[in-house]
């Protein structure tokens, strides 16, 4: 191979490499800007959820050796989620998360729908769905001590020292849970229509 051919050889290949770490770039780019499932809020807009992509973190802290219920990890895009197990003890638990960025000190309005599947007999203290932010508890239900079901409207203001703020909804086993109930379908969690803003006070 002559030297000509060699050098343009050579420039062929650095030029490759270029083009590849730009696109890695931007494609890192596009995840880091749509990471947390929410769209940074401009001056005076509103933070949405998008319509596509997976909006919601899921977990769970059942144990594999205890799990006979598909763990649906891959519903979590669309809001929902059950427990992997028909039958959960008290203290298991599965979360939707969501984090956002947001201003330290400023405060924040959080609107949102919670779902609650069961539609049973009254057995109040056995699961219940807590919705938090930072992990401070800010809304609360008892799932099987109310037999209407539903969607129902969640909203409350909270402020922060962080510049980042963890929306969590979970589903939590409080009580002694009868086997046999299929309450990992029951006690499932839904979530939708998440908006949050920051509150303009007069004079402010």
């Amino acid at each position: 191979m002559s030297i000509k051919s060699v050098s343009l050889y050579s420039v062929l290949i650095a030029g490759l490499l270029v083009t590849a770490a730009l696109f890695g770039c931007r494609v890192n780019e596009k995840q880091a800007a749509t990471e947390g499932g929410l769209a940074p809020a401009g001056e005076g807009e509103v933070a949405r959820q998008p319509e596509t992509g997976a909006d919601w973190f899921a977990a769970t802290n059942v144990p594999e050796a205890r799990r006979n219920n598909p763990w649906q990890a891959n519903r979590a895009s669309q809001g929902t989620l059950m427990f992997p197990t028909m039958d959960p003890q008290k203290g298991d638990l599965i979360s939707l998360t969501q984090t956002v960025p947001v201003k330290p000190g400023r405060e924040y309005k959080v609107t949102m729908s919670v779902y609650d599947e069961y539609r049973g007999l009254d057995k109040a203290g056995r699961f219940e769905q807590h919705v938090l932010v930072n992990s401070r508890q800010y809304w609360k239900h008892d799932i099987s001590g109310d037999a209407t079901g539903g969607w129902m409207n969640v909203s409350f203001t909270f402020t922060t020292s962080s510049d980042r703020a963890e929306i969590r909804v979970e589903t939590v086993a409080v009580g002694n849970i009868e086997p046999g109930w299929t309450w990992g379908n029951a006690a499932q969690i839904g979530v939708k229509d998440l908006k949050i803003e920051e509150v303009k006070r007069q004079g402010v």
